[in-house]
């Protein structure tokens, strides 16, 4: 997919499993400049099982997946360098 103003820039670029050629691997998202802004992995039978988010080449947004569902750490950076960890447990929230 490309960008509708700018000629022969990449909106995305998906990349599908080897083994599967009918599930995705991964999904990247480029911005109108060129630089990725979000990454989302597939396993093997194409479910979300981690996705990212970059701004200005580091990553400030990180959740891992089942599915749909957060599963796992979700890690978060704020414009302040604030840091946050969650954990989730099939879409719940764990306290620490």
């Amino acid at each position: 997919m490309y960008y509708r103003r700018q000629e022969g820039k990449p909106y995305a670029k998906y990349v599908y499993n080897k083994d599967n050629p009918n599930a995705l691997s991964q999904v990247i998202r480029y911005r109108l400049e060129g630089d990725v802004y979000e990454i989302v992995y597939y396993d093997y039978d194409g479910r979300k099982i981690l996705e990212e988010d970059y701004e200005d080449g580091r990553i400030i947004y990180s959740c891992e997946l089942n599915g749909r569902k957060r599963h796992g750490k979700e890690f978060c950076v704020s414009k302040e360098c604030d840091t946050a960890i969650n954990y989730f447990n099939n879409g719940r929230r764990v306290k620490n």
